[in-house]
C-alpha cells in the first residue's frame, strides 16, 4: 500500500490550517469586544457587534473550508452520493417520460434498476474539491447545523461525518445562534430578526446566553453580546463555545490557545 506523499500534510494537519486562522479570529474578536467596553454606551455596541461579526464570518469560512479539505481526503461517499442520485434521476424519467416503460414494466408492478458510474477519484487537490462542490469562487453555504449535518453525511467519510452529528444540542444551537446573531447584523432585517430570536429561544442553549421572555431587537444585538451571563460578557462565552466547536470538528494536539485569557 502506497504510503502518504512527501510533503503532503495529514489530514489532522490539514484540518489544522483550516483551524488556526478561525482561532486567531476569535482571540482577536475577544480583545476589541473587551476593548470596547470601555467606552461610551453607542460607540460600546458598535465595537462589540462589529467584533463579534468578524468571528460569525470567519465561522463561516472555516466550516466551508473544513468540508472542503475533509472532501479532499477521500471523495468515495461523494461519489456514492451522486451516483445514487443520478440512478433516481435515471429511473424517474424512464418512468414518466419513456413510452415503452408502460409496457415493459409498469404494467407489471415493477420498476426499472438503474446503475450509474460517475468516474470521480479518490483525492484531490483543494482546487479540484471546490470544482466539484461548484464554490470556487465562494464559500460552501452552511445557514444552519443542518446544513452542516447534512453536507457531511451526503458528501463525507467516516470520520469526518460524523463529527458534526456529534457536535450534540449545546453546540449545534450556539452554531444557529451565532449564524442567526450574524445575519441580524449585516441585514438588520425583520426576518432575520425573527429567526435570531428562535434561536435565542431554545432550549439547548447554554442559559446564559438564553433569551425566553424578551426579544432581543436589531438595535439591541450589542447590548445582549455585552451583558454579563454566569460571571462574564456573554460575547466571551459565545467566542468561547465557537472554539470548542472547531476543536471538535478539527480536533488537533497540544494545548488549545486560550480564546479569552
Amino acid at each position: 500500500m502506497a504510503g502518504r506523499a512527501r510533503g503532503r500534510p495529514t489530514p489532522q494537519q490539514s484540518l489544522g490550517v483550516a483551524k488556526d486562522p478561525f482561532i486567531d479570529e476569535l482571540v482577536a474578536a475577544c480583545s476589541s469586544a473587551r476593548n470596547g467596553l470601555t467606552l461610551p454606551a453607542q460607540e460600546r455596541d458598535r465595537v462589540v457587534e462589529d467584533a463579534f461579526f468578524r468571528a460569525a464570518a470567519a465561522l463561516e469560512t472555516f466550516l466551508s473550508e473544513w468540508l472542503v479539505r475533509c472532501l479532499s481526503f477521500d471523495a468515495s461517499a461523494f461519489q456514492a452520493t451522486y451516483e445514487s442520485r443520478a440512478a433516481n434521476w435515471a429511473v424517474n424519467e424512464l418512468s414518466s417520460r419513456w413510452e415503452p416503460s408502460e409496457r415493459l414494466w409498469k404494467e407489471r408492478g415493477t420498476s426499472a434498476a438503474v446503475t450509474v458510474e460517475i468516474p470521480i477519484s479518490k483525492k484531490h487537490s483543494l482546487e479540484e474539491t471546490r470544482t466539484l462542490l461548484g464554490t470556487v469562487d465562494d464559500n460552501v453555504a452552511i445557514r444552519r447545523t443542518e446544513d452542516l449535518v447534512r453536507l457531511a453525511r451526503d458528501y463525507l467519510v467516516d470520520p469526518y461525518a460524523r463529527r458534526p452529528r456529534n457536535l450534540g444540542p449545546q453546540r449545534s444551537a450556539v452554531l444557529d445562534a451565532t449564524v442567526a446573531i450574524r445575519n441580524v447584523l449585516a441585514h438588520r432585517s425583520a426576518r432575520a430578526s425573527e429567526q435570531m430570536n428562535r434561536c435565542l429561544r431554545s432550549s439547548n442553549l447554554p442559559p446564559g446566553l438564553r433569551r425566553q421572555q424578551r426579544a432581543v431587537s436589531s438595535s439591541g444585538v450589542g447590548y445582549y453580546l455585552q451583558a454579563t451571563a454566569a460571571g462574564q460578557p456573554r460575547f466571551e462565552r459565545y467566542l468561547e463555545l465557537l472554539a470548542g466547536i472547531s476543536h471538535r470538528l478539527a480536533p488537533t494536539r497540544g494545548r488549545n490557545k486560550a480564546i479569552c485569557p
